[in-house]
C-alpha cells in the first residue's frame, strides 16, 4: 500500500478518512488538512441513502435495520440485497 504524505506538516500515513461520493476524502490527523481522494475497495458494496447513507454493508450491524430494508425494498439492485442478506446472515451467527 502507497504511503500518504501530509504536504503541509509531513506526517506520513496518519490521516482518517470521509465519505465522499465512491471515493474516500484522506483529511490529515495532524494539520486538518485534505490530503488526497482515496478509491475505496471495488469488492465493498456501500449504501447510499437513508440512515446509513455512505457506509458500507459489512459495517452496519443493525440487523432489524437491514432486515427491514431487505424485506420492504424490493427494487434494490442484486449486488446490494445479496450484501444486506449475507450481513443479516452474519449477524444471526456472529460465530461463523
Amino acid at each position: 500500500m502507497e504511503e500518504i504524505i501530509c504536504s503541509k506538516c509531513g506526517l506520513i500515513n496518519e490521516y482518517r478518512t470521509v465519505p465522499s461520493g465512491p471515493h474516500l476524502k484522506a483529511i490529515c490527523n495532524g494539520c486538518d488538512r485534505y490530503i488526497k481522494f482515496i478509491s475505496k475497495p471495488k469488492n465493498e458494496v456501500v449504501i447510499y441513502f437513508g440512515k446509513y447513507s455512505q457506509t458500507a454493508v459489512k459495517d452496519i450491524m443493525d440487523r432489524n435495520y437491514l432486515h427491514w430494508l431487505y424485506e420492504n425494498h424490493k427494487t434494490l439492485k442484486p449486488r446490494l440485497r445479496e450484501a444486506i442478506k449475507i450481513q443479516i446472515d452474519k449477524l444471526i451467527s456472529p460465530n461463523e
